[in-house]
């Protein structure tokens, strides 16, 4: 069953939230599926008032017969502005686009060695939504499931 919009209002307020865009793209494959690969870099505020810098890499997979469904798998690095702590983060989630946009959920899996800001990542998964408009700017939301 998809998550919806009433699921992700139940877990209350997002502690993190970015924004950004998508600053390249290229082909990977079209048989036997369509998969793209997707260059991000975001700017955010954790618990609103940390400021991270969040860059990653997106494959999404096009599922066979599903109108433009695709399955996506992402890693990445959110440090703080400063560059002095880090966390990696893996990400899985459905995207399913539209004329004028493309919306992606899923589940995001943070590890971090950080003693600091970030060390509240370390171990932590989160539930995300991002939408990303035709230009490639992107709003993501992220709630901590625990």
């Amino acid at each position: 069953m998809p998550l919806t919009d009433n699921d992700i209002n139940l877990l209350g307020e997002p502690f993190f939230e970015e924004k950004g865009k998508i600053i390249s793209s290229r082909v990977l494959s079209i048989e036997p599926e369509v998969q793209i690969e997707y260059t991000i870099f975001l700017n955010g505020t954790m618990n609103g008032n940390l400021s991270v810098t969040d860059s990653g890499t997106l494959v999404s997979t096009l599922r066979k017969g599903s109108n433009g469904i695709y399955y996506s798998q992402g890693l990445g690095i959110v440090s703080t502005t400063d560059g002095k702590e880090m966390s990696t983060w893996t990400s899985q989630g459905i995207q399913n686009t539209t004329n004028d946009k493309s919306l992606l959920r899923g589940s995001a899996f943070y590890t971090t060695t950080s003693t600091g800001n970030l060390a509240l990542l370390n171990n932590m998964m989160t539930i995300f939504k991002s939408e990303t408009d035709e230009a490639g700017n992107i709003s993501n939301k992220e709630w901590e499931w625990k």
